[in-house]
């Protein structure tokens, strides 16, 4: 109840007293879920709707709007922006790290694009890694499962009394998927990353940051549904290959009163991304962003942060014969400035937060995304809150360049034709949340929310703005710890989608309801058991059913250095589909269950 976050004002703040929807998955949790990887430890998240596609793929989305690449979701790691202006969304299968060395990550379910910027229209999820100080020594972790094989190996060490650096290396494989039928779907896939980051702490409470890392993946199976143009009308053909695909990227951050109402941060990152594919597009793309932000407090009353940005991209494209890019080379450039005053009304008891992100873009020029929030907390049990804002989803490089013929599953081929004239999608979001401390043991977290879209992108088939809609929900979090030995998480989320205009199917690619139940139990000193049951409702446009997921861990610390453990997962029933790309891929993947065994060592 104490964990601080700053993803909303920008500042540390008791996550009990922010006025907004947001959870916080810390490494504990983590390391009590089994997880292996970031897009899988998202399912911790309530109201989150984690769905994996293949081997490789997810679909990850708040609040409805999941999909292969979900674009109303802003993500960074340690501040950097992995967000892909190309097809807009994330390449999860890229977003990785040793999950060891993760501090917490900060969700925000809803919008926050006045410190994030566009794109943060549905939520918000900033991945933060800890301190080089705070990872010294040898960690080993191995892992061979029925699944997937994973091999970790971390080394921290100290260079001066303020300065500390660590090295890293992870290696991954995963099992191909299965369809409905028991056949393989040829998505088996190796992936390597590596990494080094460097920590110095100087005087007057300045801290410097550098991190560089990279992935390669050789073997990266991908197995696509396409138009056969050497064969009659409406066939097709299923295109089966390696891709290739490598990237790397530096991030440094220099930094005075880290989470402090008075400070300020200079921070910039260099990305670079390779994709050859012989069945879609080949891809290089490179981002640049440079940020400053400051933080100070007026008087008593007020506490005021700024900032401004720069971001620039450019990209390299092959075609194929069914997808092509015009043009086939793109560089674009985005400024952005926010300014945010969080006000105390009434001392300890009722504050106010307003502020705005003002951006300039290459597509759709200057773009406003103000935000107004007021919350009340009559006494240290109880935080109420409510908030309006409006973000905006700015046009991705798909969407007014492509030429493609699909096939989408059961229907004969479509062009899809991008459009210079797409504009950015609207929204105005209202929420309102309320916390509750029952007793030092239970706590209670509401959220509820309405919004209105205008401007929704469909592609049916040339892009254009002809979607409004409404969504409404609310998400219910529980935490209990019975005894000192025993922990307790519940939650329950409703969605509900209602569409208008050119294209509803996205009403049924997200489920109506969700809920799950995680416990954790020291059976003796060193011996923990841990569980969690997953329900979700099914994806009627996907042609997926409501599946029940239960995963069961047992963790033994041998000796101070090493830990043991064994997970099941997908324990439910052999196989079942989570989520269908149904442009990609004729059928559903289906998610096997999966035993792994688990040796880690520290020292």
């Amino acid at each position: 109840m104490a964990i601080q976050v700053t993803s909303v004002a920008g500042v540390e703040q008791d996550w009990f007293k922010t006025p907004s929807a947001i959870y916080v998955i810390t490494g504990e949790d983590i390391r009590k879920s089994g997880h292996l990887s970031i897009p899988e430890a998202l399912r911790l998240a309530p109201g989150f709707h984690v769905g994996q596609i293949t081997a490789h793929s997810w679909a990850i989305g708040s609040r409805g709007f999941a999909g292969r690449f979900t674009n109303n979701l802003q993500v960074a790691v340690d501040g950097r922006n992995i967000y892909n202006l190309l097809f807009g969304g994330v390449v999860w299968e890229h977003a990785d790290l040793i999950l060891e060395d993760l501090d917490q990550i900060e969700i925000i379910r809803g919008p926050g694009a006045t410190l994030w910027g566009a794109n943060a229209v549905n939520g918000v999820i900033n991945i933060e890694s800890k301190s080089s100080k705070n990872t010294q020594g040898w960690f080993i972790d191995n892992v061979v499962g029925t699944e997937t094989q994973q091999t970790a190996i971390r080394y921290g060490g100290e260079i001066a009394d303020n300065a500390w650096f660590r090295v890293w290396g992870k290696y991954r494989n995963f099992d191909e998927t299965v369809g409905v039928d028991g056949s393989d779907r040829y998505d088996d896939w190796d992936q390597g990353r590596f990494g080094a980051r460097l920590d110095v702490e100087g005087s007057d409470d300045i801290t410097f940051m550098v991190d560089l890392g990279g992935y390669f993946s050789p073997r990266f199976g991908t197995s696509y549904n396409q138009p056969d143009p050497s064969g009659p009308p409406f066939t097709f053909r299923t295109l089966i290959n390696d891709a290739d695909r490598h990237g790397a990227h530096i991030n440094a951050r220099l930094e005075q009163g880290h989470g402090t109402p008075n400070g300020w941060s200079l921070s910039g990152s260099y990305s670079y991304g390779s994709r050859d594919d012989a069945s879609l597009v080949s891809v290089v793309e490179e981002d640049v962003y440079v940020d400053f932000r400051h933080r100070f407090q007026l008087n008593n009353e007020h506490t005021i942060a700024w900032g401004v940005g720069w971001d620039g991209y450019r990209d390299r494209l092959g075609g194929t014969l069914t997808t092509q890019f015009d043009p086939k080379s793109y560089s674009s450039q985005q400024v952005d400035a926010f300014i945010q005053d969080t006000i105390t009304l009434a001392p300890d008891q009722l504050f106010a937060m307003i502020g705005s992100k003002f951006e300039h873009n290459n597509y759709t020029g200057f773009e406003i995304q103000p935000s107004g929030r007021i919350w009340w907390t009559p006494d240290d049990r109880q935080t109420l809150w409510a908030a309006i804002s409006r973000p905006v989803k700015t046009p991705n490089r798909a969407s007014r360049d492509v030429m493609s013929i699909v096939a989408f599953t059961g229907g004969p081929p479509t062009v899809i034709t991008g459009n210079d004239d797409v504009k950015s999608e609207e929204l105005i979001a209202y929420e309102a949340g309320y916390r509750l401390k029952v007793s030092n043991d239970l706590t209670l977290d509401l959220a509820g929310f309405y919004n209105d879209y205008h401007k929704l992108v469909s592609a049916d088939p040339l892009f254009a703005n002809a979607v409004s809609g409404q969504t409404y929900g609310m998400e219910l979090v529980t935490e209990w710890r019975p005894a000192e030995n025993v922990s307790v998480h519940a939650s329950y989320s409703f969605l509900d989608i209602q569409l208008h205009g050119q294209d509803e199917s996205n009403e049924d690619l997200a489920p109506h309801h969700m809920a799950q139940l995680r416990g954790s139990v020291d059976i003796i000193d060193g011996l923990q058991l841990n569980s969690a049951l997953y329900y979700v409702d099914e994806l009627s446009g996907a042609n997926v059913p409501a599946y029940l997921r239960l995963d069961v861990g047992l963790t033994w610390e041998v000796t101070d250095w090493l830990e043991l453990s064994v997970w099941g997962q997908n324990l439910l029933d052999p196989q079942h589909p989570e989520n269908a790309d149904a442009i990609l891929t004729d059928t559903a993947s289906e998610i096997e269950r999966s035993v792994f065994f688990r040796a880690t060592m520290r020292f």
